[in-house]
């Protein structure tokens, strides 16, 4: 129910969070060392996370939720 992200961000990074189809749910600021985040209100399903840095994707992983 809960994720967790660790890094050491030089910079600005914000996380979106899209479903399959690409439609946005969230999008917040990280913060700098390590973050959690809540997916109870999100019904079970397949998400993709995205660490963007001034609009550009460093890097996307998909999440599934049971």
């Amino acid at each position: 129910d809960y994720g967790y992200l660790n890094g050491d961000w030089e910079r600005i990074v914000r996380l979106r969070v899209t479903d399959l189809l690409g439609r946005p749910l969230t999008e917040f600021e990280l913060p700098l060392e390590r973050t959690e985040f809540d997916l109870t209100p999100y019904p079970s399903g397949t998400y993709i996370f995205s660490l963007l840095r001034k609009g550009r994707p460093l890097k996307s992983i998909r999440v599934i939720r049971r």
